[in-house]
């Protein structure tokens, strides 16, 4: 699933014969991508949710929010982390939406004031627990400049966050689950620095795996990563 023009959602798939092309709005968000144990899509973009897995297309809106990320549990339940801004009261908050139980449950993670979570990104694991990492922003609109690294997981039964990492953090950052349920991030710093971190259970630990070369621009280094552990646990890792 991608973007063009900034507000258009479109899905393709080689699946069959040749690729193919479907056009699912006309006017979304960043769109994120699942598929199931039946090889059906589920897509998420802003808080819409938009599923072929009755053989057609179909789409429902679940709230009022942005920068969603999508991911399946073992059992092809759907887990949505999003960002929400509740205009009445001037408060951004990271929720969280599933249909685990057969009917849409909403959960409100953390609140905040003068904050804005540019991006999220959500994996579960093989317990059905959710893993969520997002970025805080404490300077928007005046740049891409995320002050903080953050995770949270409801492997406990309720929600517990923690920070990762903290500074001139921009937006683009992923999660993945790993063998033994372990958790694996990759994330981007302004300067140019592609940053991996795992976490031991407690704490999480970085490493920088790539920085900008030298007269090279540090902005577009490391743009977009996105990463996945296979059943070996080795990462594997993209960036632009």
């Amino acid at each position: 699933a991608y973007l063009v023009d900034y507000d258009e959602v479109f899905y393709a798939t080689n699946a069959g014969w040749g690729w193919r092309v479907f056009e699912l709005a006309n006017e979304g968000d960043t769109p994120s991508i699942a598929v199931d144990s039946k090889n059906s899509v589920h897509v998420a973009y802003g808080t819409t949710y938009a599923t072929n897995s009755s053989g057609v297309w179909k789409r429902l809106s679940l709230d009022e929010g942005s920068n969603s990320s999508i991911a399946l549990d073992p059992s092809d339940n759907v887990h949505i982390a999003y960002y929400h801004y509740q205009h009445d009261t001037d408060t951004n908050s990271l929720k969280y939406v599933t249909n685990e139980s057969g009917n849409w449950r909403y959960e409100t993670i953390a609140e905040f004031d003068n904050l804005f979570i540019p991006r999220t990104s959500i994996a579960v694991d093989s317990k059905d627990s959710s893993h969520i990492s997002c970025t805080y922003k404490y300077s928007y609109p005046s740049d891409d400049v995320g002050d903080e690294l953050v995770y949270f997981t409801n492997s406990s039964g309720s929600w517990k966050g923690m920070a990762v990492d903290s500074g001139n953090i921009r937006n683009g950052q992923e999660i993945a689950i790993g063998p033994g349920d372990s958790v694996h991030m990759i994330y981007n710093w302004r300067d140019g620095r592609l940053k991996y971190a795992i976490n031991d259970g407690d704490e999480w630990y970085s490493f920088v795996i790539s920085s900008a070369n030298e007269g090279e621009s540090s902005y577009r280094n490391s743009y977009y990563p996105a990463i996945a552990v296979d059943s070996h646990g080795c990462t594997h890792i993209s960036f632009y």
